[in-house]
C-alpha cells in the first residue's frame, strides 16, 4: 500500500492535478513513450473530474443541509407549537390522536379548565395574553377597580387582543380583566385569575395589589 496518496478528497485532487501537470516534463528521464504519457495524463484528469464532482456536490449537500437548518429552525418550531394546539383539542378522541402520530394525549377536564391571561398597557391600549389551552376562544370581561359587574369586550382566538376602550383622564384609573374558556359557544370551566392594570394618558404597567 502506498504512503504517498492522500486519503482525504482535497488532498487528493492536490496531488492528482499535480501529477497531470508535471508528468509531462519528466517524460524523457521516466523512459516514458506517447503512450504511457497520456494513459497517464488521462487517468488523472478522469479521478480529478471525479474528485471534482464531488466536491462540487459537497458544497450543494451543505447548503441544502443549511437550508434545512433554517427551516427547522423558522417553521418547524410554529408546527409544533400547533400541532401542541391540537393535541388539546383531540384529546376527547384517542383514535384521531393516534392517525395523527400525536404520542400521548392528557385528557381535557372542560370542567377545571381555567384559562391564563396576563395584561399589559402600552401607549395606547391595554394587551391581553393569552393560552387558550384547547378551548375554541375565551370570553373577556373587563371591569374598573371597585366595581361589581363585569363588562364582556370580546370574544377572542388570537392571542394578543389588544383593549383600546380605556377612558382618556389625566389621574390613574385602574382595570381589571378576567376571561373564561368557550367551546362551542358556551362558557366551560372556570374563570382565570383577576388582573390589572393601571392608566393614566399613556398606559403604564400597574404595581398596585389586586384590589378585592
Amino acid at each position: 500500500m502506498n504512503n504517498y496518496f492522500p486519503k482525504s478528497n482535497i488532498g487528493q485532487l492536490n496531488w492528482l492535478v499535480n501529477f497531470r501537470n508535471k508528468i509531462a516534463t519528466y517524460e524523457l528521464e521516466l523512459g516514458l513513450n506517447e503512450n504511457k504519457l497520456v494513459q497517464f495524463q488521462q487517468l488523472s484528469e478522469k479521478l480529478i473530474t471525479a474528485l471534482n464532482e464531488v466536491e462540487v456536490a459537497k458544497v450543494a449537500l451543505q447548503k441544502e443541509l443549511d437550508n434545512k437548518e433554517i427551516v427547522l429552525k423558522n417553521q418547524l418550531n410554529e408546527l409544533l407549537h400547533e400541532v401542541e394546539q391540537l393535541k388539546t383539542i383531540v384529546s376527547h378522541d384517542r383514535n384521531i390522536a393516534q392517525e395523527l402520530r400525536l404520542g400521548k394525549l392528557e385528557y381535557f377536564d372542560s370542567s377545571t379548565y381555567k384559562p391564563k391571561i396576563d395584561v399589559e398597557a402600552l401607549s395606547e391600549f391595554v394587551q391581553i395574553n393569552f393560552e387558550k389551552g384547547g378551548v375554541d376562544a375565551l370570553n373577556i370581561f373587563k371591569r374598573k377597580n371597585g366595581e361589581y359587574v363585569w363588562k364582556f369586550i370580546a370574544k377572542v382566538s388570537q392571542s394578543p387582543y389588544d383593549d383600546y376602550n380605556l377612558n382618556n383622564i389625566s389621574y390613574s384609573e385602574k382595570y381589571e380583566y378576567q376571561a373564561y374558556g368557550v367551546v362551542e359557544d358556551q362558557e366551560i370551566g372556570i374563570p382565570s385569575d383577576i388582573v390589572n392594570v393601571a392608566y393614566r394618558n399613556k398606559l403604564k404597567k400597574s404595581n398596585y395589589p389586586l384590589m378585592v
